[in-house]
């Protein structure tokens, strides 16, 4: 993956790096990122693209943006660490771990719906519920919805993560990039 992100690198150097992204079309970047050789399964790039668009200011944001969905390891910044440090941070995501794994089938509102019940088992909400999850998903405590990025991680890749992230594990080792069930 991290050969991946190089070229992302390089493609994005290649496509005027400090262009506003909100002056392109989704669809334009990706032509341009596609030049660069990052491989598109499924129209996953123009998914990415729309789910990390409201963090991005200039294309030189796309490298930091994608990391989370890219890498193999999520790195943790400082407020994500304090999230999962947080009183109850690691038991939400162990406890989240746990009600996705029986899930028929994989989707933002089956993520969303596992939240929302879990919040209420565990009478958290808000803040102290969403954050770790965020954190244990991307590193941050901050991006796109949760729901997306379930989907966007898929099902074993938001499993895997929950889960370590309970345990307690420093930095997060998952499997490939993405799942579609």
């Amino acid at each position: 993956m991290k050969r991946v992100v190089d070229t992302l690198c390089i493609g994005v150097a290649q496509a005027h790096e400090a262009d506003p992204i909100h002056a392109r079309r989704l669809e334009e970047v990706v032509r341009r990122i596609g030049g660069a050789g990052v491989v598109d399964q499924d129209g996953d790039r123009l998914i990415l693209l729309h789910g990390i668009r409201g963090n991005l200011a200039t294309l030189a944001d796309l490298p930091r943006e994608l990391a989370p969905f890219l890498d193999e390891t999520v790195t943790f910044e400082d407020d994500a660490r304090a999230a999962l440090d947080a009183a109850r941070g690691r038991e939400v995501c162990a406890a989240l771990a746990s009600e996705l794994e029986p899930l028929a089938s994989w989707s933002g509102d089956a993520l969303k719906s596992a939240i929302q019940s879990l919040g209420k088992k565990l009478g958290i909400k808000g803040r102290d519920l969403f954050q770790p999850v965020r954190a244990a998903l991307t590193g941050r405590t901050h991006g796109p919805e949760l729901p997306l990025l379930g989907e966007l991680l898929g099902r074993e890749r938001t499993i895997v993560r929950l889960r370590s992230a309970g345990r307690g594990e420093a930095e997060l080792k998952t499997g490939p990039r993405r799942d579609h069930g």
